[in-house]
């Protein structure tokens, strides 16, 4: 075993145990009636513990099942990947059953510990958290090498690693539409989302939303599928516009059918063209950077960061409901009592919908990750710039989170400040692997020019 080897051992073990900490704290800490733990002995909580039964929920506790089953995936993933053997074949099988043991032995003491707190312990939980277990441990011992080989791909760069990240681009964007994954399995809740399927298909997402909200919501839609038509450009190009928006609309039509039955989701037909308008946006966008020497506009990007610097502050104030002339005294705000509950980290995750907290994440994950694509179009990549992004996200954060607690009827959000801080130093991050995936792309198609492979070769 080489050092770096030894050294990618023990960091999938930190990151295992801070995982497990994590899940710790919100299988514990958070809680509807917040941090109250119970009081009685060691003797009186196995007890208990020995006394978990089965139950019989409803169609309602299903994403809470579902989701209660992908927490535990990660860290089946790392444990393993701590345990793994880099070249014995005869201890793989070995490793993988210490990592399923391992987790299940998490599981069952996170369950034991959420009897002194006002969890709910069944064994619905307990097999939920043993099947994600299984599966992570399942996902690396058979596709760790896959996943290696597309990280080297995306890496390194060029028309395979172009394809790789927008394959999982496309894929994330597909599995986007099916959360919470709350997906029917009984005549009973056919009928019912049968029944409710009119008002859903008919709806306009965002309705009761601001106009300003729902064009954000409406720009999202339509950046989620933008990398399905930047791939398929990249691997069918030259087709005509026509047929690409025929593609997507068979395409978006086809992703919209499995939201149909899943229980928590609301699909609308009016988010087919959209999602189609995405779809011809991303082909036009390969398109046009196919044409171009992309390296060659590194200085206009530069100044062009500059000039987006208020648009983007202007939208960011609608988005978050700022935009307005009527406020609350600071004597007022202070006078108004806060749930105490809010202090804690993820506890608004936790007592909304699983739905709603995914949407209410990645709206504010796109709201402040244009922070650091704009600090690196003005100031480059490096540790150094996205640190800086995060400061900016941080600061940007705190600040709507305040004018939220000064607009009435708006209740301010204390995870958006961690959010806002990772947002902004992703974007960073980001930012610089797209442009080092097209300048790659640019170099590998000047190069090697070959004939009936396309543009992009």
């Amino acid at each position: 075993m080489t050092p770096v080897s030894k050294r990618s051992r023990w960091r999938w073990l930190v990151w295992a145990v801070l995982y497990a900490l994590g899940v710790l704290y919100v299988s514990t800490v958070v809680s509807v009636y917040g941090f109250r733990p119970a009081h009685f002995d060691l003797a009186e909580g196995w007890r208990r513990f020995l006394l978990v039964r089965y139950i019989d929920h409803g169609s309602d506790q299903r994403a809470d099942w579902t989701a209660n089953l992908l927490m535990i995936v990660p860290l089946g993933w790392m444990l393993t990947a701590w345990l793994w053997p880099r070249q014995r074949f005869g201890w793989r099988v070995p490793a993988a059953l210490a990592a399923l043991l391992l987790a299940l032995a998490y599981v069952l003491a996170v369950k034991f510990i959420q009897l002194w707190f006002p969890r709910t312990v069944t064994v619905n939980y307990i097999t939920a958290q043993a099947i994600g277990a299984a599966i992570g441990v399942l996902a690396y011992a058979l596709g760790h090498q896959f996943v290696g080989r597309a990280v080297h791909h995306m890496h390194f760069g060029g028309r395979s690693g172009l394809v790789v990240t927008l394959s999982f681009a496309s894929l994330a964007a597909g599995v986007f539409t099916l959360v919470p994954f709350d997906i029917i399995v009984s005549a009973q809740d056919f009928n019912e989302r049968l029944a409710a399927l009119p008002r859903f298909l008919l709806s306009i997402p965002g309705d009761a939303r601001s106009v300003g909200v729902r064009g954000v919501l409406v720009l999202g839609a339509i950046g989620l599928v933008v990398p399905m038509g930047m791939l398929l450009e990249v691997l069918r190009p030259g087709r005509s516009y026509q047929l690409i928006a025929l593609t997507g609309l068979v395409a978006m039509t086809a992703l919209l059918v499995p939201s149909l039955f899943v229980i928590s989701s609301q699909p609308a037909l009016i988010s087919i063209p959209i999602h189609v308008i995405g779809f011809v946006a991303g082909a036009w966008v390969m398109r046009w950077l196919a044409d171009r020497d992309i390296s060659l506009a590194r200085p206009w990007l530069v100044r062009g960061a500059w000039f987006m610097v208020l648009p983007y502050l202007a939208l960011l104030l609608v988005t978050n409901g700022l935009a307005s002339t009527v406020w609350k005294s600071l004597a007022t705000a202070l006078a108004d009592p806060i749930n105490p509950n809010r202090i804690w980290p993820l506890w608004t995750y936790y007592n909304i919908s699983k739905a709603q907290a995914i949407a209410s994440l990645a709206t504010h994950v796109a709201m402040y990750l244009p922070i650091g694509v704009l600090v690196w179009a003005i100031a480059g990549a490096g540790r150094g710039r996205a640190w800086l992004a995060a400061s900016l996200g941080l600061l940007l954060a705190t600040a709507m989170e305040c004018g939220r607690w000064l607009r009435p009827g708006l209740i301010p959000d204390i995870n958006n400040l961690a959010v806002g801080a990772l947002a902004a130093y992703c974007g960073v991050r980001f930012a610089a692997f797209a442009w080092a995936l097209v300048i790659n792309l640019a170099r590998e198609r000047k190069s090697q020019p070959r004939r009936g492979l396309g543009r992009y070769l």
